[in-house]
């Protein structure tokens, strides 16, 4: 949140005085509307043991095709480790909120699978330097 603070800062400060004060609160309320809706990256990761490869993208190819279909769901890379029996994912929503409900359907459904020991990381996405970087931002 700290270069957000600087941000806020800077495009609200014309506003912080006491003629201005209504200016102000719209300024930090869009403020915290823009960011709300910017896109978001979601890791997961967590402890497994297998199947792997192409013999996990079989097993799961259904749970591959209903994460397509979630709310806000912009992309997914899959990831595996088989040295070190983990797996996981890194997701692109479009915005914190579907984020969020993904973020608690999944570790629920995880959970009923018996997966113990999940790690979930939300970042905000800088989507100007990702562009320049050919991130993909759906």
């Amino acid at each position: 949140m700290g270069d957000a603070n600087i941000t806020l800062r800077a495009q609200c400060a014309p506003f912080r005085d006491e003629r201005t004060i209504p200016l102000y609160l719209a300024c930090v309320s869009d403020f915290i509307r823009r960011m709300e809706s910017q896109p978001v990256i979601v890791e997961f990761d967590f402890p497994f043991t297998g199947p792997f490869g192409t013999e996990l993208e079989h097993a799961v190819k259904g749970l591959a095709e209903s994460i397509r279909t979630e709310p806000g769901f912009v992309w997914k890379i899959w990831l595996e480790n088989t040295a070190e029996k983990t797996a996981g994912g890194i997701y692109l929503f479009k915005d914190r909120a579907t984020a969020d409900a993904y973020i608690e359907k999944h570790t629920a459904r995880l959970g009923s699978f018996g997966v113990k020991d999940i790690r979930c990381r939300v970042f905000s996405v800088n989507a100007g330097l990702s562009r320049v970087t050919s991130g993909p931002l759906g």
